[in-house]
């Protein structure tokens, strides 16, 4: 009796061992197709559930926080924003073709609210570039607040340079509205050279409220609207920083340009203070 239970019981362990070499692998890896699926199912709820019901107001504050913490050194050591590569698009995002098309729309859009020459003609000739001629690199990233309740958007970052351009802009890879602008023309480098004097302030500050109110959807007071000659330039430019501000927001839009014969450099920026 004792050896038939010794043979039942070797027989059963044999038919176990025989069972999990057939059928444990595909049992294994089902397992981790699921686990995979799942773990990606939560990251993609979690991104949506931070860019849900984020109004531009809120995204342009955040980007104004980020980029005043990294220009003061500071992202690393309060933690309070996190801009990162290493995510999982919802997959709503512009496409990475469609970026350089994109930022050409909006920039034409941004040129309605300013009744500048120089800033249009700038802009006009930017947009008539081709863009895949020159060096361009486009990457997409998170911009993520940690300091409140978690939220934050996706960013495209494309940079353009040629000879006589080297640009910058930051666009919700979502809608595709512009958040950051930085334009730098060297017209010396063309055969023809266009005169760039002194821009009517007056008129481009007022500008700046209209694009701000237009464009960015923001709802600024006109009396908080300033301008200055920026410092340490030299007279052959005429620089001036323009600021429409958002007290409630601890924000302020800010154009920013340096004009010469020889180049031309604008910046449009939420600026957070």
């Amino acid at each position: 009796m004792k050896h038939k239970l010794l043979y039942l019981v070797s027989g059963l362990l044999t038919l176990c061992i025989l069972a999990g070499m057939f059928f444990g692998p595909s049992l294994y890896f089902s397992y981790d197709d699921w686990f995979q699926k799942t773990e990606m199912a939560t990251e993609e709820a979690g991104l949506e559930k931070r860019s849900a019901d984020m109004t531009i107001e809120e995204k342009l504050r955040l980007f104004a926080k980020h980029s005043a913490l990294q220009s003061s050194r500071e992202t690393l050591a309060t933690s309070e924003t996190r801009l990162s590569t290493t995510f999982i698009p919802s997959g709503t995002e512009i496409r990475q073709s469609y970026v350089a098309n994109t930022i050409k729309i909006e920039l034409q859009k941004i040129s309605f609210y300013f009744d500048s020459s120089k800033i249009i003609d700038i802009i006009t000739q930017l947009c008539a570039e081709d863009f895949s001629k020159g060096k361009t690199s486009y990457t997409m990233m998170e911009l993520v607040s940690l300091s409140e309740a978690a939220e934050g958007f996706v960013l495209w970052y494309m940079e353009y340079a040629t000879d006589i351009w080297d640009c910058r802009f930051f666009l919700d890879a979502e809608t595709g509205v512009l958040y950051s602008i930085s334009i730098n023309y060297f017209p010396f480098y063309e055969s023809e050279i266009s005169s760039y004097s002194d821009e009517d302030n007056d008129i481009m500050v007022r500008n700046l409220y209209q694009f701000s109110g237009n464009y960015w959807r923001l709802d600024l007071a006109p009396e908080d609207t300033r301008y200055a000659p920026m410092d340490g330039y030299s007279p052959y430019y005429s620089s001036y920083s323009l600021n429409c501000d958002a007290p409630s927001l601890a924000m302020s839009v800010n154009l920013s340009y340096l004009f010469s014969q020889a180049d031309c450099h604008l910046t449009l920026e939420p600026v957070y203070y």
